[in-house]
């Protein structure tokens, strides 16, 4: 700026002495001024939704009533019955078939234990015997004065072969026999060696049938022991008489 009113003055100069001279030459132009601090940002305006607050939410209406139900529909008139069909003709009627073979009748009349332990008392009583008394609701009187009796022993401990009765041991130590009380049958074994007198047996099962005669079986052709014996059955041999009666071994 003062370099502007220098030369305005000494054109104004000039003008009082003579003619004016040429116009000088632009002066360099002045550096640029120090760039002012910025002005405090101004408060902010009010949110325009604010201006206005909004009213409460209106409470739900009433269900609407229910509409009448529509009145039911007329039954329809029920369909005419169809015609009855043509009976059939009768077929004609099976011959009769042949009758079948007569079954095998069963051993109803025999009576047969399961084997059973002979737990002898460990001593000989004052008759040289050792006695074993099972319980058998099956020996009956008539049993005892009809029925067969046919008594077999083994061994417990080998495979050996059942014996009937009269047992009599290896060596004839001793000898087992049986007879039959009301509830009981008995078994007993008797000493023969009373010098040694060996302990009463321990190792030894038994297994009774009782056979009824034909009197009381109610067939003819029931197995008895008369039978059996006529059969050429040999009563004495276990396997026989139980495959002859259809009994388990």
């Amino acid at each position: 700026m003062l370099g502007l009113a220098a030369v305005i003055l000494t054109i104004s100069s000039c003008s009082k002495d003579g003619d004016i001279g040429p116009i000088g030459l632009t002066g360099q132009q002045g550096e640029q001024g120090i760039q002012g601090s910025q002005g405090e940002q101004g408060s902010a305006g009010q949110d325009g939704d604010a201006l206005g607050v909004p009213g409460e939410q209106g409470e739900q209406g009433a269900d609407g009533t229910n509409g009448t139900d529509g009145i039911n529909g007329t039954d329809g008139a029920n369909g005419t019955d169809g015609t009855d069909g043509v009976d059939g003709t009768n077929g004609i009627n099976g011959t009769n078939g042949t009758d079948g073979s007569d079954g095998e009748d069963g051993n109803a009349n025999v009576i047969a234990s399961s084997w059973t332990n002979l737990n002898f008392p460990s001593s000989w009583n004052t008759n040289n015997e050792a006695r074993f008394e099972l319980s058998d609701v099956n020996i009956t009187q008539e049993v005892i004065d009809s029925y067969a009796l046919l008594s077999y022993v083994k061994f417990t401990s080998t495979n050996i072969a059942a014996s009937s009765f009269p047992f009599v041991s290896l060596g004839k130590q001793y000898e087992i026999h049986d007879s039959m009380m009301v509830g009981e049958y008995v078994a007993f074994a008797i000493v023969n060696d009373k010098v040694a007198r060996p302990t009463p047996p321990t190792n030894h099962q038994v297994r009774y049938v009782l056979i009824a005669p034909s009197s009381l079986s109610g067939k003819s052709n029931a197995p008895t022991l008369e039978k059996m014996q006529k059969d050429g059955i040999d009563t004495g041999n276990y396997k026989e008489v139980m495959d002859y009666l259809g009994l388990d071994h």
